[in-house]
């Protein structure tokens, strides 16, 4: 009995032993017409083929929107505002009414800016047309050029010609010329030479010799007049340039105001310091009747603006944007350029967003940001980089830098609108492409799996740029090559080739 039981203990195991055996033996198909069907039952090896193509790295951040510039809306007459039709927040768009002025208050003002205006007519009718001067010289030297004449007014010929007379402030003349090429090293400072003018010979000395231009001044005796040819010779005779006689020094004497009474000196006259030049009249009309006739002016054109301004007595908003905030309340006595309100200007944004500071080197000014804005997922904004903060914002352990991107407006954008920016940092054109997830890592070492021939072979490659779809290999793949793709997954878009079924998805160039 004892036998008995032992064998019907050992009988399970053997049976269980025998199945497993019979399981391997069929596995590997060795019983005829008992082998698995490879078709239904082999794990699929999903590939993809290297291809040329275009690559770009995006980087992103999130942030809200606000006004590039906000401008204040200034009050521009005095008087008293009688309603504010707008509140701190509104939208406003431009030309919209933001304030109306109580008309009396403007009536007072006209009135006020006549009765100035009577009385700067009466100042004028009282004006006196008299008032003389003398004008003196205020150097020594020799009258060269006179530009004015009697009965001139002083104030034309200044703006004409810069100055009423010309004096040559230290009694010479001077002449410039090209160095010539010949006994050029024999022109020195201090050197004598001789000049004629006119064809009156005079000793000259050389001024100076800068840049490729001599110039040789001589003693004015009254003999020669400006603008004239004067021709320069060495002691020794040899001609050396010629040029334009002018005044060494020269001054020219101004004044503001008045009319020329007569002239008291003459051309090539030596004059001293305080010799009367011109005796003048009328200079105080020239001066306070003037001014008066140009406070008048002003006062008129005022007058002008405020009357067309008395039939449409409103301020109007200059640009569409949003009231940022609000100075002035209703029934309240205003002066002129008080401000009434600031107003955020839309039509141009600035999104401020937070960098990673590991992607925060990639990120330069000039670069296009692509903008999806939370309320608007379905669209996008161009923007460009504006600003790159250098002061981080460190938080639980990871440092952010503040990227500024500006863009444009429209109606629907508010301010701090949230959205999110993707920067461009770098991108490619016909860059070899594989999926990202072809690429594995060994250590420091970057390599893919090839295919060849139905097996795999382990290449060794080099990385350029690198996205969440692609990478770029720079050295160790050929295009149309293909590699194992590891851990794909199945809603990336990507350019697979997987068991006879090929597909691919985005730009691709052969």
């Amino acid at each position: 009995m004892k036998g008995r039981k032992n064998s019907r203990k050992i009988w399970p195991w053997i049976l269980v032993i025998a199945l497993i055996a019979a399981a391997v033996v069929w596995r590997m198909g060795l019983i005829p017409g008992l082998s698995p069907d490879s078709d239904s039952e082999q794990a699929v090896l999903t590939t993809a083929e290297a291809f040329l193509g275009s690559i770009e790295v995006i980087t992103e951040g999130s942030g809200s929107v606000e006004a590039a510039s906000s401008r204040s809306v200034r009050i521009q007459y005095k008087g008293k505002l009688n309603e504010i039709l707008i509140e701190e927040g509104d939208q406003v768009s431009d030309g919209q009414v933001l304030a109306e002025y109580d008309r009396k208050s403007l009536d007072t003002l006209i009135e006020e800016k006549e009765a100035e205006l009577e009385e700067l007519n009466n100042s004028i009718s009282r004006q006196g047309r008299g008032g003389t001067a003398s004008v003196t010289s205020p150097v020594s030297g020799r009258v060269k050029r006179i530009f004015a004449e009697e009965d001139d007014s002083v104030s034309e010929i200044v703006e004409r010609f810069g100055g009423l007379m010309e004096i040559s402030a230290d009694g010479k003349l001077k002449v410039s010329f090209p160095l010539p090429e010949k006994n050029a090293s024999s022109l020195m400072p201090g050197g004598e030479v001789r000049v004629e003018v006119e064809g009156h010979t005079k000793k000259g000395v050389i001024s100076f010799v800068k840049e490729g231009v001599v110039t040789v001044t001589i003693e004015d005796d009254g003999k020669y007049d400006l603008e004239e040819e004067a021709i320069v010779f060495s002691r020794t005779g040899e001609r050396l340039g010629s040029g334009i006689l002018t005044s060494n020094y020269p001054y020219l004497v101004r004044f503001e105001y008045g009319i020329v009474e007569s002239v008291q000196v003459e051309e090539n006259e030596s004059v001293y310091s305080g010799t009367v030049l011109f005796h003048l009249r009328d200079v105080t009309y020239n001066r306070e009747y003037l001014n008066l006739l140009k406070d008048r002016q002003e006062l008129v054109d005022e007058l002008t603006e405020l009357r067309a301004f008395q039939k449409d007595p409103v301020i109007r908003s200059p640009f569409s944007g949003y009231v940022k905030k609000l100075d002035i309340s209703e029934e309240t006595d205003v002066d002129e350029d008080e401000q009434l309100c600031t107003i955020a200007d839309l039509s141009e944004l600035k999104l401020k967003v937070e960098i990673d500071e590991l992607e925060i080197d990639r990120v330069e000014i000039g670069q296009p940001a692509r903008i999806v804005f939370d309320a608007f997922e379905e669209e996008s904004y161009e923007g460009t980089v504006e600003k790159i903060s250098g002061a981080g914002n460190n938080s639980g352990g990871v440092t952010d830098y503040l990227v500024t991107i500006s863009l444009k407006g429209d109606n629907r954008l508010k301010d701090a609108m949230s959205a999110t920016a993707f920067i461009r940092v770098a991108e490619k054109e016909n860059a070899l492409l594989v999926p990202v997830d072809a690429v594995e890592s060994d250590g420091n070492e970057k390599f893919v799996q090839v295919m060849q021939n139905g097996t795999t072979e382990k290449r060794v490659v080099q990385i350029g740029l690198i996205n969440n779809r692609y990478a770029e290999i720079t050295d160790g793949l050929s295009a149309r090559e293909t590699v194992v793709v590891s851990g794909l997954q199945n809603d990336l878009q990507l350019p697979i080739y997987t068991s006879g079924n090929r597909s691919w998805f985005g730009s691709r160039r052969s």
